[in-house]
């Protein structure tokens, strides 16, 4: 027989939410069951039964675990039995003995047969991050007296840029670190690491929550358009029916929500497990519909893509980009309007290389000779400069 450790999450959204703090005062010493929850859009989802209440579900970064003893039961039973061992305001910690545990299964994605043909932005620079922070803390953990400062400065950074990666790789990196620091060490350690595991499983249990699922919402719609890596990606020259079909094929109707419930979309899509390749898939096809609009309809989205072409990094970019923009809007009665607005910021900007001076706007005129603080500009038919 062995011991494993479980904790449930959910706690304020099951049966138990208006009495929680009753239910936890004598939840110590309950016996607590688990059972499969295939109507979640996790189909691995685990829930939580203490009596009569459902009270959770099985933490994110325990599924596997659970279900490795889940697996290994014998008989028909569905069910994985256990005792509540504590019993914190969000989480409860129970024990199972089991005989065995079954071997690790690959966790499929429901994105797996998804694919995205256009081109993909790169690792957000706290994915970067991410990575560097879980890389260094595991050689830490591994030597037999870790630097507590160090893992303590290092845990909380990496705690503050994680909830960014909703990724498996994102979650893999979790479920390490604290398999590393839950395991025996050295007994003058014992608490510090009973605390950072604890840090670690709170920043995990908040990562299914509505305020950060709401937060990470928020800055996939406000900031990451923005930033360079979704600007390379929208500026690519593509058929709009084309992405427009790729978009449709997201499982879990992922495009619907992305455009009237963005909280709902992304956790659906953390539930969908997508790897990081994918993840960045999703976003780049999204994203690229967001900023081109079969049928444009406010001057905000012309506007901001008419930015990005502007603030291209490259001449190849720009150039994309001015095709892009030409094929969109080519038949709009407002784009000599925005025609205008580009090239006044194009020489506010001082562009002389040759992709800004030799950009052709369809039949509304090129932009000629332009120099810093140059006024050699062509008209358009409009008659604007």
């Amino acid at each position: 027989m062995q011991t494993i450790h479980l904790h449930i999450n959910g706690l304020t959204h099951r049966d138990i939410a208006e009495r929680r703090e009753e239910f936890l005062a004598t939840a110590v010493g309950r016996s607590i069951v688990l059972r499969p929850a295939p109507v979640s859009v996790d189909a691995r989802a685990l829930e939580a039964y203490v009596g009569a209440d459902c009270v959770g579900v099985v933490a994110r970064v325990d599924v596997d675990l659970a279900w490795r003893a889940l697996n290994a039961g014998k008989g028909e039973s569905r069910s994985l039995r256990g005792r509540i061992v504590e019993a914190a305001p969000y989480e409860l910690t129970m024990e199972c003995e089991v005989e065995a545990l079954a071997d690790p299964q690959e966790e499929a994605s429901d994105l797996s047969e998804w694919h995205y043909e256009g081109r993909v932005m790169q690792e957000w620079s706290c994915m970067r991050k991410m990575d560097y922070l879980a890389e260094e803390m595991e050689v830490e953990l591994m030597k037999p007296e870790p630097d507590e400062t160090f893992m303590t400065e290092m845990l909380e950074a990496f705690c503050q840029v994680a909830g960014f990666d909703i990724s498996t790789e994102g979650m893999d990196r979790r479920k390490r670190l604290l398999q590393l620091l839950e395991q025996e060490g050295n007994s003058a350690q014992a608490e510090w690491r009973k605390a950072a595991a604890s840090r670690l499983r709170e920043m995990s249990r908040r990562m299914g929550g509505n305020t950060c699922m709401g937060e990470l919402a928020d800055w996939m719609r406000k900031e990451l358009p923005a930033s360079s890596e979704v600007q390379t990606v929208v500026l690519e020259p593509r058929r709009w029916e084309d992405v427009q079909t790729e978009a449709r094929q997201l499982p879990h109707d992922l495009w619907q929500l992305y455009n009237h419930d963005s909280v709902q979309f992304i956790r659906v899509l953390y539930g969908a497990k997508p790897t990081r390749k994918t993840l960045l898939g999703v976003l780049s096809c999204l994203m690229w519909l967001d900023a081109h609009t079969a049928e444009p309809t406010d001057n905000i989205s012309l506007g901001e893509l008419a930015r990005r072409v502007v603030m291209a990094p490259t001449e190849e970019l720009r150039t994309n980009g001015m095709t892009t923009l030409n094929n969109l809007l080519s038949d709009d009665p407002r784009w000599p309007a925005f025609a205008k607005e580009i090239k006044q910021e194009l020489l506010e900007r001082g562009k002389s290389d040759e992709g800004a001076s030799n950009t052709t706007f369809n039949n509304y005129g090129t932009y000629n000779d332009i120099q810093p603080g140059g006024t050699n500009i062509t008209n358009n038919q409009d008659g604007n400069n």
